[in-house]
């Protein structure tokens, strides 16, 4: 019941302020400025529904760069009303610090682009980073396409990000929806470059060779990860540093590697 939770207060409070702004928001479609027809203030209604819908999955949702994930922003569906109504959007959340890799299947879409985008004033960003349209983007003869979105150039399809880089958004044009076919790709941020150096190396595969003992790594917390400072790390797998390196903490790694007699 309420009250039994310490944080019931604050999770209240702030459902409540949710739905009040919510409630704010339903008197736009009834301004002066607004028409006055039945039809177009219930499609207002349907619009603003659409919107919230649209802003949890932004805001909310799939909002952290650390791991996104490609979703549809707009489609026939669900319009934003300034989107055309022969196109799909769909993008993910990005930062201008990582490196991300897209693979998949790039599809028939009369019109394709990808572009970078920075934080701005719009629910969709600000100033342009890059952008890669049509036949800009190589795509291989069974139609499958890699980009990378980095702040250092990489061979192949790249855009460079930029520190206030924010999202990345498809956008794709259809002349024949009965016959041409959406993108199909997946996103993920990759390791920093330490955790790859170790992504080849397993601890059996040290032990089958008979030559070393296994691989011994100690982690400390670094001074500027305040979510971690107070722990105290122990020796742990190679297979958690691999984890360890999607999280936020910055941390220093020596490694051991005795060789056995």
């Amino acid at each position: 019941m309420y009250g039994d939770g310490p944080d019931d207060r604050l999770l209240r409070e702030g459902w409540h302020e949710f739905c009040e702004k919510l409630k704010q928001a339903g008197d736009i479609v009834f301004r002066d400025t607004a028409p006055k027809n039945p039809v177009t203030r219930a499609t207002g209604m349907r619009q603003l529904a659409r919107n919230v819908s649209l802003a949890l999955q932004l805001e909310f949702e799939n909002a952290d760069p650390r791991y996104p994930e490609i979703l549809h922003y707009f489609d026939p569906l669900r319009k934003q009303g300034g989107d055309n109504s022969d196109a799909l959007y769909c993008g993910a959340p990005i930062n201008g610090s990582d490196t991300y890799r897209v693979r998949g299947q790039r599809g028939t879409a009369a019109y394709f682009a990808v572009t970078v985008l920075e934080d701005g004033e719009t629910p969709w960003g600000g100033a342009v980073v890059g952008s890669l349209i049509d036949d800009e983007l190589q795509v291989e003869a069974d139609g499958s396409f890699e980009l990378v979105i980095s702040p250092t150039e990489h061979p192949g399809n790249w855009i460079r990000s930029t520190p206030a880089t924010w999202r990345l958004t498809f956008r794709q044009f259809f002349a024949d929806w009965e016959s041409e076919t959406p993108m199909e790709a997946v996103i993920s941020r990759m390791a920093s470059a330490w955790a790859q150096s170790f992504s080849a190396i397993s601890s059996a595969d040290c032990c089958a060779s008979k030559r070393v003992e296994p691989i011994s790594l100690t982690l400390e917390p670094a001074l500027s990860c305040s979510s971690c400072a107070s722990r105290t790390w122990e020796p742990i797998s190679l297979s958690a540093v691999r984890k360890l390196a999607t999280s936020d903490a910055t941390l220093a790694v020596s490694v051991s590697v005795p060789f056995a007699a």
